[in-house]
């Protein structure tokens, strides 16, 4: 009797379970996470291809991830009243199911306006994620242990873009980018059902974005820094990495497929350095952690509008590694702002903003000065804003 009442307390959602004995379940969210990620990633490997099929250049084609984005943020929005209804374990696989068709969607379509729509319903699957995927994890796991928890989830969406490239210059060799977007819709609703048959966690429901709930929230200093820093991260981490690709072939000399393998490659710092970034936050302090990632993060997209060659190689590495600690860190003063049964809720009202900036907004500023002026002045300005905006963080209050 007290073992099974020991083993009822190790997973009361209160205090959940060590993050040693814990890590089986986080590794099944990781891989939708890395699902969800790869398939919002792809575009960019492929963006070169999709600009000839569709005769479009940089940026009307950039402006595709402004549609991600808000199709993302509206899901995001939306997301607590779904949760609210079936489960987060229930919206994490409606999640990938609807990725699934607007990828299929994607695949098959036949004129810009088409693909606009697909990849609108693409980021509305992936928007619906993140608020059950978070309290999934944070509700399973004690919370001595959130941080390397979120360390460890924070793996997938770098493991994600690390397999975009790779997947991309794998699969051209035997399709187009059509057949390359489609046989990826197939392994995300695989993925999907094996999270909802196998996973232990999820299995509460989300609070609705009511009033009452959203009031304290809006009250809360930390919740509105966060909302820009996590835009700023965004960007750093996605809205760069969308474009990267394009910038090295139209500007830096590359090749498509070498820019792709550098970029690839380059993803795997931050996977190390996730990693390692418990240890970091609890030597250093969260607040301090926030600070230096997001103003090194400004500094190496800087740096990517001055360096060219060897060097600029360099900060390609960098500027994914510097940024990922960012969202640990972030995840774990994010994850205590309100009360916990709307934690969901802090999630989907912070995230759609910041979204639209980091993944939407950022990226098509970027296309647009590709065409009028150059990637590189993009770069310089972004980076400069960033590194100014980080000296915030002394307002954190953590």
């Amino acid at each position: 009797m007290d073992e099974e009442n020991g083993k009822a307390e190790r997973i009361n959602p209160t205090n959940g379970v060590r993050f040693g004995e814990g890590i089986p379940v986080i590794l099944l969210i990781v891989t939708v996470v890395v699902s969800n990620i790869l398939s919002r990633s792809i575009l960019s490997p492929l963006l070169v291809r999709v600009e000839h099929d569709f005769s479009v250049s940089h940026g009307p084609a950039a402006q595709l991830f402004l549609f991600v984005s808000i199709g993302y943020s509206l899901a995001l929005l939306c997301s607590g009243f779904i949760s609210s209804k079936i489960t987060h374990r229930g919206t994490i696989l409606v999640s990938s199911m609807l990725m699934s068709a607007a990828l299929a969607v994607m695949a098959a379509a036949p004129t810009m306006n088409v693909m606009r729509a697909g990849v609108f319903l693409m980021g509305a699957g992936s928007g619906l994620y993140p608020p059950s995927g978070i309290v999934a994890i944070t509700d399973f796991i004690d919370s001595r242990d959130w941080q390397k928890a979120l360390s460890l989830h924070e793996v997938g969406p770098h493991l994600g873009m690390v397999l975009a490239p790779w997947y991309a210059n794998v699969m051209l060799n035997y399709t187009g980018w059509r057949g390359t977007v489609g046989f990826l819709a197939g392994i995300v609703l695989l993925v999907g059902f094996l999270f909802f048959l196998c996973n232990k966690a999820g299995k509460s429901k989300g609070e609705a974005p009511t009033f009452k709930v959203l009031l304290p929230l809006f009250k809360e200093r930390n919740f509105w820094i966060l909302m820009l820093f996590f835009g700023l991260g965004l960007a750093g981490i996605q809205g760069i990495y969308l474009l990267t690709p394009t910038f090295l072939v139209s500007e830096a000399g590359f090749s498509l497929k070498s820019a792709n393998n550098v970029f690839g490659i380059s993803r795997f710092l931050p996977i190390l350095a996730l990693l390692s970034a418990g240890l970091v936050m609890d030597r250093i302090g969260v607040r301090r952690t926030v600070m230096i990632t997001i103003c090194g993060a400004g500094l190496t997209i800087f740096l990517m509008g001055v360096l060219q060659g060897p060097a600029l190689v360099v900060v390609v590495f960098l500027q994914p590694t510097i940024g990922a600690l960012y969202f640990p860190a972030g995840l774990a003063v994010l994850a205590k702002v309100g009360p916990p049964r709307s934690r969901n809720v802090a999630v989907s009202m912070l995230l759609p903003l910041s979204a639209v900036l980091g993944t939407g907004i950022i990226p098509s500023f970027l296309g647009y000065m590709g065409d009028v002026a150059g990637f590189t002045l993009g770069f310089l300005i972004v980076g400069g804003v960033t590194m100014a905006a980080g000296l915030l963080s002394v307002f954190l209050r953590t």
